[in-house]
């Protein structure tokens, strides 16, 4: 039994709906409150790593130890997540630039090459 083409693995559906408006300034704003959560997990990060290594001291023995590793653990997740969410800011700034510059482009070409009374939409 064959399985319909569109349902078949590796084979991209056509994307139907509404079209979408990209506002470059609120992907801007997204990206820099983005960039401060990476800012905040990191400063996390360094934090739960420094409380780290308080834990053999103040617990002494196999627990101290274990709750050492998983505090480490956790600022690794943290920094891990922290460099993530920068790279996630970084692609949205970066599309907010490339949709302004699209965008100046097309601007900057609109009628060119049509007579001036010619110049409205098509």
């Amino acid at each position: 039994m064959s399985m319909p083409l569109h349902a078949q693995p590796g084979r991209r559906q056509a994307v139907t709906g509404e079209p979408f408006t990209v506002e470059p300034a609120a992907l801007e704003a997204l990206a820099a409150e983005l960039d401060a959560l990476a800012t905040e997990l990191a400063g996390d990060a360094g934090h739960s790593l420094s409380l780290a290594a308080t834990f053999p001291v103040a617990l002494g023995g196999e627990e101290g130890r274990a709750a050492c590793e998983a505090a480490t653990a956790w600022a690794s997740l943290q920094e891990v997540l922290a460099d993530r969410t920068r790279a996630v800011a970084g692609a949205l700034a970066g599309a907010a630039d490339a949709y302004r510059a699209e965008d100046a482009a097309l601007s900057g070409h609109l009628g060119l090459g049509r007579p001036a009374g010619d110049r409205g939409p098509r």
